[in-house]
């Protein structure tokens, strides 16, 4: 039995989970990436103490000439940022992670890596004043996150990519890519995935030495290492405790420009 309070929301959850479906639906329109594979598990070694595994919403990938073009989607509920600025200091990198994963599988070891994105579905009502309410909500449900630097390749994954229906933020002008259109290399790619292995193993020998010390990492006036912690308000960390790490504003530590 239903109450009329749970009633009302499993409506709401239903008709917003049709317009999702409906949106992904219409964003297919425009790639030729037409395989997926969702809620993939995926295993590495990086050591041999050491097993990592993780599971990928979607992959959306097409196979062409013997050529793999892959690109990772992760879906959220909430609004987490798309930052990989991070890396260096491990954190933030579920993303990254993903790369990873997929550039040591072994049926995608080969692939060119068009992207890595989240997708934020069950957006909260937003005010629009306009007419076309549904396309502005269409809209947010864009991927966010990094694209290629490569025009060929973007278009196999998106048709609209010179002013984008599929990726937030995505335009060319006559001088390239808008400066907020956020892209990578595909040597910064490979050097991204380098460097989460780097952090995956010294968490990994952190684990079996018995390293669990209390450091908390604070940027700027955040104390990001304390963000999401269940155990917060029970812990012993002093002020002392934490470490104060600079603020990184750019892709440099990943190589090329």
């Amino acid at each position: 039995e239903w109450s009329n309070k749970e009633k009302f929301f499993l409506r709401k959850l239903k008709e917003e989970l049709r317009f999702v479906i409906e949106t992904l639906s219409y964003q297919n329109r425009f790639t030729t990436l037409k395989n997926t594979l969702c809620e993939e598990k995926m295993y590495t070694k990086p050591t041999n103490n050491i097993v990592f595994s993780g599971i990928i919403d979607k992959i959306m990938y097409k196979e062409e000439n013997n050529e793999k073009v892959v690109a990772i989607i992760d879906y959220k509920t909430g609004h987490p940022e798309t930052n990989i600025m991070n890396i260096p200091y491990g954190l933030e990198m579920q993303l990254p992670v993903y790369v990873y994963l997929l550039k040591n599988n072994q049926m995608f070891r080969e692939s060119k890596i068009v992207g890595f994105y989240l997708q934020k579905i069950l957006n909260k009502d937003f005010s629009y004043d306009g007419e076309d309410y549904l396309h502005e909500k269409r809209r947010l449900l864009r991927l966010d996150g990094y694209s290629i630097n490569d025009e060929l390749l973007l278009e196999q994954f998106d048709s609209t990519y010179k002013d984008s229906e599929l990726i937030k933020g995505m335009k060319i002008g006559k001088n390239g890519f808008y400066s907020y259109s956020k892209t990578i290399t595909n040597e910064q790619i490979n050097n991204m995935s380098k460097k989460v292995e780097e952090k995956i193993i010294e968490a990994g020998n952190n684990i079996l030495n018995g390293n669990f010390n209390i450091n908390p990492k604070r940027i700027g006036d955040e104390l990001i290492g304390c963000k999401y912690c269940k155990f917060k308000d029970l812990c012993y960390k002093t002020e002392k405790d934490i470490v104060n790490l600079e603020e990184i504003n750019n892709l440099k530590f990943l190589g090329g420009e």
